[in-house]
């Protein structure tokens, strides 16, 4: 019954709007004349041509100055965070999230990571390339 969950949940994830406006995008970017000069979006880091806002910046700035000793500590999920994450795929998708949905992790790598091992199984082999 747990997998059904999920399965209907991509299904709809999958189906909303933001995530159908993106595929559209990405396909039409892709799509040039025909020949080797389509133009390809690496999302790793985000899209580099567009300018940081002035409040993205501020906000980066006031994070990268410590606050107590342990403001740098790897940490995992933290039920303010999951509160906000919940919320936030909420809004963006129309499917209630909980915040027990939620798993934060450290880095991109780690999600990938857990991802994998909860949907692997023992002797099952992941391949993925380094660096991203």
């Amino acid at each position: 019954m747990h997998n059904t969950t999920i399965s209907h949940r991509a299904e709809a994830i999958a189906a909303t709007a933001p995530l159908r406006l993106l595929e559209s995008y990405l396909i039409a970017i892709t799509q040039d004349d025909g020949g080797d000069n389509a133009e390809i979006l690496d999302f790793t880091f985000g899209d580099p041509r567009e300018i940081a806002s002035d409040a993205y910046v501020a906000a980066l700035r006031e994070a990268a100055v410590p606050q107590d000793e342990s403001w740098f500590a790897y940490t995992w999920s933290k039920p303010e965070a999951q509160q906000a994450a919940a919320s936030s795929l909420g809004h963006l998708t129309g499917i209630p999230f909980e915040p027990d949905d939620i798993l934060l992790t450290n880095g991109g790598f780690a999600a990938l990571s857990t991802a994998v091992k909860l949907v692997a199984d023992p002797g099952d082999e992941a391949i993925f390339s380094l660096p991203p």
